[in-house]
C-alpha cells in the first residue's frame, strides 16, 4: 500500500505503483433498448447496437462502436496485505461477538470520499450477440487499469457508443446505452491446511492414525452450480499448495483468493469449493473436499458522500437486509481463527470421520457424509494458535486465463475409499445447488 492508499504490485517507492487489484471481469450482458414507434407512421424501430470493435477507448486513433465496462468505487486506504486493515470477527459462542475496528494510521480512512474509476478495453462483440437473446458473457479486461483490491462501493457499468436502430428504418450515428449493477465488494475467500487436528464428534489433536497432510495440489472452484474452475495450483516435491502445520512449525500454508460476485438472488448464496489434494504416500487419506456458501462481502453506502459520523456508526450483515435509515454505511467482517486473519470465507481443510467405536477401520479414508455439516468451528476449542501462515503466491488463475470456464475437477482418490469419496462429492453437488436456490439453510459469516 502506498501513502495515498492504493495497492501497489510491486514494493519499490519508484515502480509508479501499478494497482494490484482486478484485471478481468466476466458480465452477462443483453441489449434490452425498448424499441420506437413513431408517432406518425406508426413504424416500430429496434434499438439493435452494432458490432464493436477490440481497442483503448482513451487512443485517439481508436474509431468504430465500442463497448466497455467502468467499474465505479471508493477505496479503503486502511487495507493491508494481512487484511488488517478490515474488520475482524473472532470466534465466539453464540450470541457473543468478537470484533476488533481497524486501526488507520494517520491520513488513512475506511472509505475515501470519492469515487474513481476503472476503465477496460473494448471488447470485440458481433450484433448478434448484443441485440440476441438470452443474455451472453463477454469478458471485459482491465489489464490496463486494474479495479484496487481495496476498492468498496463497487458498481459495474457496461457501456456501447456507437450507431443504434435499424439499418432500413433509420439509426442514430452516434448513440449510448447504459446498463449498471451493484456488485458485491471485493471478497477473500480463504482456505488452510488443518491437519493439525481432526474431526470426530469432536476436534481431536492429530496422532499416528490419522495423518497431518500437506497438501500439494490445491484448486478451487465456484460461480454457481454446478460449479467451475476459478484457480489452480500443481505442487511437486517441496512446493506444496499449502503447508501443513507440523512441517510449517506452526505455521500452515494457505491459499487466498479475492473475487467480485453480483449480488444473490433472494437467500442464494455463491459457492466457494476447496480441493486439497495430498502427496502420495503408503497409507495415504484423501482430505475431503468442501463447499462453503457465501453472499459476498459489504463495504457500501447508500450515498456517495456520508457523514463521518455515518462511517463510525457501521451496520454488519447488510446481506440479510438493508438498513431502513437515511444514511447508511455497510462494514461487514472478515474472519479470524487460530489467531490468524483469513477472509470473508475462512475453509480448513482437515479429516473428518463417522462416530465409530472402531476407528481404526477408517484410518484410511473419511466417512464425509455423516459429520462434513457437523464440525465444530476450527476455533472452538480453541485449538492451537498458529504463528503465521505462508500464503501461496503462485498459480493459475484460470478465471482470468480461460476463454470458457470450465467444471470443476473431481478430487483424485484410491479404491479403498472410493465409495465414501463418490457420497461426499454427490453431497457437495447438492449442497451447491441448494447454495444456488437458496435452500441450503446456511448462513453466511
Amino acid at each position: 500500500m502506498n501513502a495515498q492508499g492504493y495497492p501497489c504490485v510491486g514494493a519499490a517507492t519508484t515502480d509508479g505503483c501499478a494497482i494490484f487489484g482486478f484485471q478481468y471481469i466476466r458480465v452477462n450482458v443483453l441489449n434490452s433498448t425498448p424499441q420506437i414507434t413513431e408517432s406518425v407512421t406508426t413504424a416500430v424501430i429496434p434499438q439493435n447496437l452494432s458490432a464493436t470493435a477490440v481497442g483503448d477507448v482513451n487512443d485517439m486513433n481508436f474509431h468504430g462502436p465500442y463497448l466497455v465496462a467502468v467499474a465505479k468505487y471508493h477505496r479503503n486506504t486502511c487495507h493491508k496485505p494481512d487484511l488488517s486493515g478490515q474488520r475482524v470477527q473472532s470466534y465466539a459462542p453464540i450470541p457473543q461477538i468478537s470484533i476488533a475496528e481497524p486501526v488507520c494510521a494517520a491520513g488513512q480512512v475506511v472509505r475515501t470520499a470519492y469515487q474513481e474509476i476503472s476503465v477496460s478495453k473494448s471488447a470485440r462483440v458481433t450484433a448478434a450477440v448484443l441485440n440476441g437473446a438470452p443474455t451472453m458473457e463477454i469478458k471485459f479486461h482491465f489489464t490496463a487499469d486494474p479495479i484496487p483490491v481495496n476498492a468498496t462501493d463497487l458498481f459495474i457499468q457496461v457501456v456501447y457508443r456507437g450507431p443504434m436502430g435499424d439499418a432500413v428504418r433509420g439509426q442514430e450515428p452516434d448513440a449510448l446505452a447504459v446498463g449498471t449493477m451493484d456488485v458485491r465488494d471485493p471478497t477473500f475467500v480463504v482456505f488452510w491446511d488443518n491437519t493439525d487436528y481432526f474431526w470426530s464428534g469432536s476436534w481431536i489433536g492429530q496422532y499416528s492414525t490419522y495423518p497431518h497432510e500437506s497438501s500439494r495440489d490445491f484448486w478451487v472452484c465456484g460461480s454457481g452450480a454446478p460449479a467451475k474452475l476459478l484457480f489452480e495450483y500443481f505442487g511437486v516435491a517441496g512446493t506444496p499448495a499449502m503447508l501443513d502445520p507440523f512441517d510449517g512449525s506452526g505455521s500452515p500454508g494457505q491459499v487466498r483468493l479475492g473475487i467480485i460476485y453480483p449480488p444473490p438472488v433472494g437467500a442464494s448464496l455463491f459457492t466457494a469449493r476447496g480441493t486439497p489434494v495430498a502427496y502420495p504416500t503408503g497409507g495415504e487419506s484423501t482430505i475431503p473436499v468442501r463447499s462453503t456458501g457465501n453472499s459476498g462481502h459489504f463495504q457500501q453506502a447508500n450515498k456517495e458522500n456520508v457523514l463521518a459520523a455515518t462511517l463510525i456508526a457501521f451496520v454488519q450483515n447488510c446481506g440479510s437486509g438493508l438498513p431502513g435509515v437515511p444514511e447508511y454505511w455497510c462494514y461487514d467482517t472478515v474472519q479470524k481463527r487460530r489467531s490468524q486473519i483469513f477472509g470473508r470465507v475462512a475453509q480448513p481443510s482437515y479429516y473428518f470421520f463417522a462416530d465409530h467405536a472402531d476407528h481404526a477401520d477408517h484410518a484410511d479414508h473419511a466417512d464425509h457424509a455423516d459429520h462434513a455439516d457437523h464440525a465444530g468451528d476450527a476455533q472452538s476449542l480453541p485449538l492451537t494458535a498458529f504463528t503465521e501462515t505462508h500464503v501461496l503466491s503462485t498459480g493459475t488463475n484460470r478465471f482470468n486465463a480461460d476463454t470458457t470456464l470450465v467444471g470443476c475437477p473431481g478430487q483424485p482418490t484410491s479404491l479403498a475409499n472410493k465409495p465414501e469419496f463418490d457420497q461426499n462429492m454427490r453431497r457437495i453437488e447438492l449442497l451447491e445447488e441448494a447454495h444456488d436456490l437458496g435452500a441450503s439453510g446456511e448462513k453466511d459469516q
